[in-house]
């Protein structure tokens, strides 16, 4: 027994070093999450200015061109429930904090939870971000539990992709060259990724952004929600097919002033904004990016 024993754990030997070795490789690989954490927790001191939200704001949002000091402390498919951690978590470092500007819009206020959509990106928060909710032995202890996206990091590694932010948290976007001939279709398709009918992701969601808006509120913090600009394509798609979604938006954004005296700022139908500023249907390119940031802090 002792001999087999033996040579079983002989025999697994190179694959655990494998695997091992794998986990040590993704984990050193540089990545916004990581790299977001660790600029606020050395410099949440200096902080006038922080941005939350997901992609929207993670595209479209640059500090560097405001007046402040400010960070982008955004995420792709970052939600609410993130956000208010964040929040919670660097707060108490930030307390020179006067502003949070803060994505709520179709893209996030009906969202499901990551465990659902992207639980590869619950590892991340676990992982780089010291999300507490999830346990070092659980799914979302180890990034290679989710292999098909630990490929996809690994190969964009390979290829020399960027796979981090700027000094300052924002992550630039090419331009769009052309617009796709199917102009509708392609408004539908990303409207499509946002929205559902959902009602209890969507009360869900709603009641934890009021819990961000009351926290900034005790602390004296100003809340800026803002909609960033999106394609007429992408708008046209949301009034024709999610006309709940919007109505439930506007509900939300107006208790949101009313009740906790959230600032307001729609750029979602800006005609500032051309298709030249956008990199898809629904995310700013870096140009367009710059006009916006700076049109929040004029």
């Amino acid at each position: 027994m002792r001999k087999f024993i033996t040579h079983t754990l002989l025999f697994l030997l190179p694959v655990i070093l494998l695997v091992g070795s794998a986990e040590i490789v993704l984990r050193t690989i540089p990545n916004t999450y990581r790299q977001k954490y660790e600029w606020m927790s050395s410099h949440g001191g200096e902080l006038e200015v922080l941005m939350l939200g997901n992609s929207h704001g993670l595209f479209g949002l640059r500090p560097d061109q405001f007046a402040q000091p400010t960070y982008n402390l955004c995420n792709v498919s970052q939600t609410f429930e993130y956000d208010d951690y964040l929040l919670e978590r660097f707060l108490p470092q930030c307390p020179n904090l006067k502003t949070v500007i803060l994505v709520c819009d179709h893209s996030n206020l009906f969202d499901c939870p990551l465990e659902e959509s992207e639980p590869y990106r619950c590892t991340y928060y676990r992982l780089y971000m010291g999300y507490p909710k999830h346990t070092l032995l659980s799914s979302y202890g180890f990034e290679l539990s989710h292999i098909k996206a630990s490929e996809e990091k690994l190969t964009q590694w390979f290829k020399g992709q960027n796979t981090s932010c700027d000094s300052l948290g924002f992550v630039p976007q090419e331009a769009l060259q052309q617009v796709p001939e199917d102009d509708e279709g392609w408004g539908i398709a990303s409207a499509n990724q946002h929205c559902n009918q959902d009602t209890l992701y969507a009360y869900a969601n709603r009641e934890k952004l009021y819990q961000i808006a009351e926290r900034l509120q005790q602390k004296g913090i100003r809340l800026i929600l803002i909609q960033t600009p999106v394609s007429e394509a992408y708008r046209a798609a949301i009034q024709t097919y999610w006309t709940w979604n919007d109505q439930f938006l506007r509900q939300t954004l107006d208790t949101c002033q009313a009740r906790y005296g959230a600032i307001l700022a729609d750029f979602s139908s800006d005609p500032q904004f051309q298709i030249q500023d956008f990199s898809d249907a629904d995310h700013l390119s870096s140009e367009g990016a710059k006009k916006l940031s700076l049109l929040i802090d004029n």
